[in-house]
């Protein structure tokens, strides 16, 4: 796939919270982001959802807004869960779709 982005349409997870999850562009493993999600409630959607790499491992990053404040750039997010629970079941949604598209990636490079 190298740096190829891949659209998922279909892959959509519901979290107890009401937001649905939907995978919008998967990229290789190199690449940063690694993916862009979207997630709605019915009543308000976010896009721009990112999973990036760390030292750490994956994560979730929010869609943000930089500007600079005395010659330091500051990065805020413009959406962002409120409680630990609703960030959890977001991020855990997204992480889920995020690892199910890799294996699927990894099963079609295997079976070509």
């Amino acid at each position: 796939m190298a740096g190829k982005p891949k659209t998922t349409a279909d892959a959509k997870a519901d979290t107890d919270f009401g937001f649905r999850v939907k995978l919008e562009r998967m990229f290789a493993e190199d690449h940063r982001p690694l993916a862009i999600f979207s997630a709605d409630n019915g009543q308000f959607a976010v896009h721009g959802i990112e999973v990036k790499q760390s030292v750490k491992g994956p994560f979730v990053q929010m869609p943000q807004v930089s500007y600079k404040s005395k010659g330091n750039t500051v990065y805020k997010d413009i959406f962002h869960p409120i409680t630990a629970e609703a960030r959890e079941a977001l991020y855990g949604a997204i992480m889920e779709q995020y690892q199910q598209a890799r294996v699927e990636e990894q099963q079609e490079q295997e079976g070509s």
